[in-house]
């Protein structure tokens, strides 16, 4: 089993975070609304490696809801908890936020994150959507609700 800590990233993790992000439209492009073309960066290589990303974002300040983007573990630590991991840690940090539903979007032809997400509360809402434009592949909102009693077992498992 693979060691690995969850963290919140810094202003000064912005090359590191690129590099993972453009590794997985690349590796993934059927996976995410954007595509690897829209978001290509050039840059020096670092030694550093990530092995896998989460974005939470609360809509506005004033509601109680967020949404997670960017999902994505390295194909060789895929079902090692790295995404069980990244996904109790922003519900942590949502919650610590006063934030009670999150919400996110699922490639249909997903299954692993599918059944990872509903493992983990998350249940399908509303009708399929396309992916993006010209794309056949179908997408799924999933929400889940936070709540006291799920958030005191996730503090506890991470």
């Amino acid at each position: 089993m693979s060691k690995h800590s969850i963290r919140e990233l810094s202003a000064t993790d912005w090359f590191n975070y690129k590099a993972i992000r453009l590794m997985s439209l690349q590796d993934s492009p059927d996976s995410f609304g954007s595509t690897y073309e829209r978001e290509v960066l050039f840059a020096a290589v670092d030694k550093e490696s990530f092995v896998g990303l989460l974005s939470c974002v609360i809509q506005a300040p004033s509601t109680n809801r967020a949404n997670l983007y960017q999902m994505w573990v390295r194909p060789e630590l895929r079902g090692n908890g790295v995404g069980l991991d990244l996904v109790t840690r922003a519900k942590q940090w949502a919650y610590s936020r006063h934030v009670s539903n999150l919400s996110l979007s699922v490639t249909m032809i997903n299954s692993d994150a599918i059944n990872l997400y509903s493992k983990l509360g998350f249940k399908a809402v509303g009708e399929t959507e396309s992916l993006r434009p010209g794309s056949d592949l179908k997408c799924q909102i999933m929400e889940a609700v936070i709540d006291a009693m799920i958030t005191r077992f996730f503090i506890n498992y991470v």
